[in-house]
């Protein structure tokens, strides 16, 4: 009787998808349409810009036009700002946890080398060691342990 072999071929092709990881909400050349978006979704902002709008009706001119924009202006930028500063933190954090280093099996040389989070690939075999973080989406094939167990925390 025969057996199949199924050997894992490593795919570093175009068309896989990146191991990268991005939590972060903007781009630079989105974060002013999506962000204002985000904020004029918000009842409260809504109901403050209408009134400013309804302020520069002449008939309805309940108070100066321009001083009814600062409080409303205000808390827009400082919101902005907010997100800015966030969405920067997660720019930064993504970047940390994607150049994280582990060790993955190169058949070309046939031992393991140091390779980026982000750099692997379907099929790669990675070396995980005991209290190390490893990227996430991995099968575990063997354990160092005498019954074969793993525990991830």
């Amino acid at each position: 009787m025969a057996y199949a072999r199924y050997i894992v071929q490593p795919n570093h092709g175009k068309t896989t998808k990146t191991n990268k990881i991005k939590t972060a909400k903007y781009s630079p050349i989105n974060f002013l349409p999506k962000n204002l978006f985000e904020q004029l979704t918000r009842f409260a902002n809504v109901y403050f810009i209408s009134i400013i709008v309804l302020n520069w009706v002449p008939a309805l001119n309940a108070f100066g036009k321009e001083i009814a924009m600062v409080p409303v202006i205000a808390v827009l930028v400082a919101t902005g700002c907010k997100d800015l500063y966030e969405d920067i933190q997660r720019h930064r954090s993504d970047n940390k946890v994607n150049t994280n280093k582990c060790k993955v099996f190169r058949r070309v040389t046939g031992d393991y080398s140091l390779t980026a989070w982000q750099d692997v690939a379907p099929g790669d075999l990675v070396r995980v060691w005991q209290d190390h973080q490893f990227p996430a989406d991995l099968v575990l094939l063997n354990s160092s342990q005498e019954d074969g167990c793993c525990w991830i925390q």
